[in-house]
């Protein structure tokens, strides 16, 4: 009898910022691969770059997809995400 292996066994996860299937481990929390990529581009910058329209309280769209960077910045900062994390 075998035992599947699996090559990625994160892909049980959702994304903790977006709810899409995660890929891994990436800034020290569990995200896909586009939340980690928004996170490395803007998580080293200024946190005041972004501004949101809606009183910084915008929701998750369907398709796991932010209104505004602001906020979604903001949730990875939430969950943890560190950019000194390893990537």
């Amino acid at each position: 009898m075998q035992i599947a292996r699996y090559e990625n066994s994160f892909e049980f996860f959702s994304c903790q910022v977006c709810k899409n299937p995660a890929h891994g481990k990436h800034f020290g929390a569990i995200t896909c691969r586009a939340c980690a990529a928004f996170f490395r581009r803007s998580g080293t910058i200024s946190k005041s770059v972004y501004r949101c329209d809606q009183n910084n309280n915008c929701e998750i769209l369907k398709n796991g997809r932010f209104a505004c960077k602001k906020c979604k910045l903001r949730k990875c900062l939430k969950i943890g995400m560190d950019d000194k994390s390893n990537f």
